[in-house]
């Protein structure tokens, strides 16, 4: 009985060894076909994180593909000589790129935040952030991020609330004009009586 309970322990243990030396094989194939369908659909974002939760939990960690290294590099070269939105918008591209190729690594999402936020993309940079977050969930300036990304959603609903309160200004203005002139003036001959009062025989 206690040989065959040796020879069974034994058994088990060359069974999980063997599982947990094709796990990380198994997780990194995974990975790779998740990033094959996010390079065909990159707005989804449920994947993208998918992938990002995955590749925290294998060891050692996935390699980085040469084209994300190259797109890398290219976006830190255009952002620092950036002189222009639309090199801006360039340069965020060529880190979300990069993102695409290599979706786990925290830094690429760190640096497109930067370039939209300086391109005035602030929802987009809120989007980077998160997955910064997400893909480097120790990172040490982790609350200096998240301080970051409340003051620009604080900018974001501060700028929803100006553009309402204009809606709604411009949509009394329009009621008050069709009360004292009708529907019936178009409102080039309306602006004309706002501004020349009596010119039409008031």
């Amino acid at each position: 009985m206690t040989l065959k309970r040796s020879l069974l322990m034994l058994l088990l243990f060359a069974l999980g060894t063997a599982v947990a030396q094709q796990a990380p094989g198994k997780g990194l194939d995974e990975l790779k076909q998740f990033v094959a369908d996010l390079q065909k659909n990159p707005s989804d974002d449920a994947l993208r994180e998918k992938i990002i939760r995955l590749a925290l939990t294998l060891s050692p960690k996935p390699p980085l593909p040469d084209n994300a290294v190259v797109a890398d590099s290219k976006a830190k070269t255009i952002f620092a000589h950036a002189t222009s939105p639309d090199d801006l918008k360039d340069a965020a591209a060529a880190f979300e790129q990069a993102s695409l190729l290599a979706p786990w690594v925290p830094d690429y999402y760190f640096n497109l935040a930067a370039a939209l936020e300086k391109a005035g993309q602030m929802e987009a940079a809120v989007r980077a952030l998160n997955f910064y977050l997400l893909a480097a969930p120790n990172a040490a300036d982790g609350p200096a991020v998240r301080g970051r990304m409340e003051g620009i959603k604080f900018e974001l609903d501060k700028a929803a609330r100006a553009k309402k309160a204009a809606a709604a200004a411009a949509e009394q203005e329009t009621r008050l004009r069709e009360q004292k002139y009708g529907s019936r003036w178009d409102w080039t001959r309306s602006d004309a009586l706002y501004r020349y009062g009596g010119a039409y025989g008031e």
